[in-house]
């Protein structure tokens, strides 16, 4: 019957009008968890990433001005930026959301606490007299040094990859969306006629 046939199209219509409503209300929240993890994540690591950079350049710059004049102000500066470094390795941690991001954090920590180390040494034997023309800590502390600036260089290149790899994956779900848009707008246009 005519009744029937009716129905069963308003039927057809509103599960396809609530199917479409379901899929893209959970692409929509796809949508929202990865740009909220390229705010809340990529864009704070590379932040913390610059402030690394910031630190380690001062750190080295009071490092020098202390081994050069002995003043112990320049010596608690330095140990000042240590404990702000080490505060921003830390708080970087757990946003670290994949392997590569762990593992530079793990080598810059490494780095540092060598650095660290080399430092801890030199300022003894200075502390204790012996001059530095004749400890060879200058070369050492240099090539770590680099070693931590060179490793937060390649994290921040990771984090900028990992937010561009994000942002593909917003276009991937876009372009489904459309697809799916233009599926159900034809499915929709074929039972009203048929309903008709």
């Amino acid at each position: 019957t005519i009744f029937s046939r009716v129905l069963i199209g308003y039927l057809i219509l509103i599960v396809l009008v609530i199917a479409m409503g379901t899929y893209t209300f959970y692409q929509m929240g796809e949508i929202n968890k990865v740009t909220q993890s390229i705010l809340n994540i990529n864009n704070q690591m590379l932040d913390y990433s610059e402030k690394l950079l910031d630190l380690i350049y001062s750190q080295v710059r009071y490092e020098k001005k202390f081994i050069i004049s002995k003043d112990e102000i320049f010596y608690n500066e330095f140990l000042r930026l240590k404990n702000d470094f080490d505060r921003t390795l830390e708080e970087m941690t757990p946003l670290a959301d994949f392997s590569q991001t762990q593992l530079s954090l793990k080598n810059i920590k490494e780095f540092y606490q060598n650095y660290q180390s080399l430092m801890r040494e030199e300022v003894d034997y200075l502390k204790t007299g012996y001059p530095d023309t004749q400890l060879s800590f200058n070369q050492k502390k240099e090539e770590v040094t680099h070693s931590i600036i060179s490793e937060i260089e390649k994290l921040k290149t990771t984090i900028r990859q990992n937010a561009t790899d994000k942002i593909k994956i917003l276009h991937e779900i876009g372009m489904e969306l459309r697809q799916m848009g233009m599926v159900m707008t034809g499915a929709f246009i074929i039972t009203g006629i048929l309903v008709s």
